[in-house]
């Protein structure tokens, strides 16, 4: 049966009777076969559940309806989180792990009672429907499937939960990773900038065609051993006058030096 709800039932029989032509019989008659179907369907379930439970699977979920000081393992389950703070996914973590058994009872139970998913998210509204005074009236069989579809049921919506927090957090790290970048890069340009006139003024200093025709220094008498392709700061030199008349360049390709 797709949906097992009396509405859904009454239309699907609406429909048939008029498709075979059969005239629409009373109230009270459409009351009756609907009542006597559902009742059907329910103890085909109920048999289904008792064969597809195990004694601890069972016992787990008669774990739930236990009150444990203020709330029952089941009440404590419903609660949703208000944020995707810490402590609020902390606290879905461990409904998560509380749920974990019935969720594997679940994934081998459910696929032998042939229900619809539409089904299962039926049954599993009626757990949150009734109070935990209700469902402890109920007849077992009826309170185990209720709270087995239940199980699958929100097993994944924490699931869903803790993804989505993790989807959260990440963003807010890019963000925040990309701005600090940001302010990083800002603050080394900034620095840059503000040495970049005493680079000007250091290179100021050399002969005017010293760039362009490659000067070699360290070559004096002061500076024996240095390395003459190396341009020092000014432990090498730059603000030692010497060193700037020890500087030898060499001309352009194909252009002989005129002497002084």
């Amino acid at each position: 049966m797709r949906d097992v709800t009396p509405s859904f039932v009454l239309a699907e029989l609406i429909a048939l009777l008029r498709q075979e032509k059969i005239v629409r019989p009373g109230y009270n008659t459409l009351q009756a076969v609907i009542s006597k179907a559902l009742a059907v369907e329910r103890l085909r379930l109920s048999q289904l559940v008792e064969k597809a439970l195990d004694r601890d699977a069972k016992a787990a979920l008669k774990q739930l309806l236990v009150r444990d000081e203020t709330l029952s393992g089941l009440a404590e389950v419903k609660q949703d989180a208000k944020s995707f703070g810490y402590r609020m996914m902390a606290l879905e973590r461990k409904k998560r792990s509380a749920l974990a058994p019935l969720y594997r009872a679940s994934k081998e139970a459910l696929p032998r009672l042939d229900i619809s998913q539409q089904n299962v998210g039926y049954y599993a509204s009626l757990a949150t429907y009734y109070t935990i005074y209700d469902l402890r009236r109920l007849k077992p069989e009826q309170t185990r499937l209720y709270l087995l579809c239940y199980a699958w049921q929100r097993y994944r919506q924490l699931s869903d939960n803790l993804a989505d927090a993790f989807d959260f957090h990440m963003k807010q790290v890019e963000e925040a990773s990309k701005t600090t970048a940001e302010q990083q890069f800002a603050k080394a340009l900034a620095s840059r900038q503000r040495e970049f006139p005493r680079e000007r003024e250091i290179l100021g200093g050399l002969p005017r065609n010293a760039i362009k025709t490659g000067c070699r220094f360290g070559l004096g008498p002061h500076h024996k051993g240095r390395n003459p392709q190396y341009i020092g700061d000014e432990k090498d030199g730059l603000g030692d006058p010497s060193f700037l008349e020890s500087a030898t360049c060499a001309s352009p390709p194909g252009i002989s030096r005129s002497p002084h």
